[in-house]
């Protein structure tokens, strides 16, 4: 159960996160390709938010400041999907379709 604990779990967090970059480019590119310019910014957002992250916390910012870097990650995520729902939405307008409010 050590085992578990100090060598798989440590190296499988370093997996996953190295999988989530490769998503974050892959998402990004295919926006580009597709032109969406609002999921271009989500997921370079996303990604801003990860490299921020990582160096509060390897940097003691999450130990010393944990609110602000709480507000600032929580910031970024609700600025990054209120950008991908906008765009969303202009991109289901673009069809034709008009929004009667």
């Amino acid at each position: 159960m050590e085992f578990l604990f100090s060598t798989l779990l440590p190296q499988l967090s370093n997996v996953f996160s190295f999988i989530l970059i490769v998503l974050l480019m892959v998402g990004t590119y295919i926006s580009w390709k597709k032109s969406f310019k609002e999921g271009i910014f989500f997921f370079l957002l996303i990604f801003i938010h990860e490299i921020f992250m990582h160096l509060s916390k390897n940097f003691l910012f999450y130990y010393e400041l944990p609110t602000l870097v709480h507000f600032i990650s929580k910031f970024i995520l609700l600025l990054s999907f209120i950008i991908l729902v906008i765009g969303m939405i202009r991109w289901n307008n673009e069809d034709g379709s008009k929004v009667e409010t």
